[in-house]
């Protein structure tokens, strides 16, 4: 007989990344959605794409998505769980963003949600329409971010085929008819919330999977892997439609990884034009803005049709909730978002959540 409901909470990180990306976080956050949630709340760390992060948003994509099939099975058979999962959400750092993307529509394929509600959708800093278009919000002018725009294309298209797939020099078709092997080395925390406890259990696994294409309802001409992440009824939007609350937390300036538009998913940057001293900010968390994060409907950007079409298709029957974040670092603030910089010795373990709170896990911390 199974126990409890269990909320499954995906943690992912981005390119280069590893369950590192979320230190210290993951017992304040759990507190956070313990406390909301009627269901038994674990988390799961993603290491699927652990040192892996260079062959392709599909290849992480696939990984992933083997990863959480293994985890509902061990989770709803293991002996000392037996717990049946009701709800799934998916927290998820920069190119974990669309490694979810890609992995929900797997799941959506092989009717996953007919037994499991999929709950938050949550994304820090991660490039939605890719990276294309990258110096275009910086303020650069014209002639100079064309030039520069080249150039991260060109440096993009050497460097290894998930940064292809990001500046859009990719064909998916011909991507995915290749069969490949992954191995999946993951860590599961088990998180058991019982008279003001958290107690973690570590179970590993390693296996060899199969990655087999799969049938989406596009055209048989060449399109980047990106574009048909967001092309309307494929398996990937409607995946990402049913997620009851869409959350993108963008940050709005300082970030030169992803810019505020291919993260927050709109064609202008609308703090671009407020001058720092107008900002306003969260009573409760000092990194999250109170100003509207609404870019004017009718503002387009004609340099990349792709990107326009993604905008439109992402933005017509989702109902995104959009954040904008504001942490004063010009080389980090991508990485800050997670909490991954915050020196942990120097913070007071006995008021965690409060002294989080000022620093850039506080993001994670908001979304709780």
């Amino acid at each position: 007989m199974f126990k409890k409901p269990v909320h499954l909470v995906v943690l992912v990180h981005g390119f280069q990344g590893s369950r590192e990306d979320f230190p210290g976080v993951s017992h304040a956050l759990l507190n956070s959605l313990v406390q909301e949630s009627k269901c038994k709340t674990i988390l799961l760390v993603s290491g699927a794409n652990e040192k892996r992060t260079t062959d392709g948003i599909h290849a992480g994509g696939e990984r992933l998505f083997q990863e959480v099939l293994k985890a509902k099975e061990r989770i709803e058979q293991h002996k000392f769980s037996r717990r049946k999962i009701k709800h799934i959400s998916f927290i998820c750092h920069s190119l974990g963003g669309l490694y979810v993307r890609y992995c929900i529509g797997r799941l959506h394929e092989c009717k996953f949600f007919d037994e499991v509600e999929p709950v938050n959708y949550i994304t820090l800093a991660t490039p939605h329409l890719g990276s294309r278009n990258h110096f275009n919000g910086y303020g650069c002018g014209y002639y100079l971010s064309q030039f520069l725009n080249f150039f991260w294309n060109y440096l993009c298209w050497l460097i290894c085929k998930t940064t292809q797939q990001l500046v859009l020099y990719d064909d998916f078709l011909t991507d995915a008819i290749t069969d490949k092997e992954y191995e999946i080395n993951s860590t599961f925390m088990w998180k058991k919330h019982s008279n003001g406890e958290i107690i973690e259990e570590n179970l590993k696994f390693n296996t060899t999977i199969q990655h087999r294409p799969f049938q989406t309802q596009i055209q048989k001409r060449s399109l980047p892997l990106i574009y048909v992440l967001s092309k309307k009824n494929t398996c990937f939007t409607q995946a990402l439609s049913l997620f009851r609350k869409p959350m993108l937390y963008s940050n709005v300036d300082y970030d030169i990884i992803v810019n505020y538009q291919t993260s927050s998913i709109q064609f202008h940057n609308p703090f671009s034009s407020v001058p720092s001293s107008s900002l306003s900010y969260h009573d409760k968390y000092p990194l999250i803005l109170s100003n509207s994060s609404e870019s004017n409907p009718n503002e387009t950007d004609q340099s990349c049709r792709l990107s326009l079409k993604m905008v439109k298709n992402l933005n017509e029957k989702i109902q995104w909730t959009r954040i904008g974040v504001r942490i004063d670092d010009y080389v980090w603030s991508h990485r800050h978002i997670t909490g991954k910089l915050v020196d942990y010795s120097k913070i007071n373990k006995d008021n965690l959540q409060e002294e989080l709170i000022k620093t850039g896990a506080g993001v994670l911390l908001h979304l709780g």
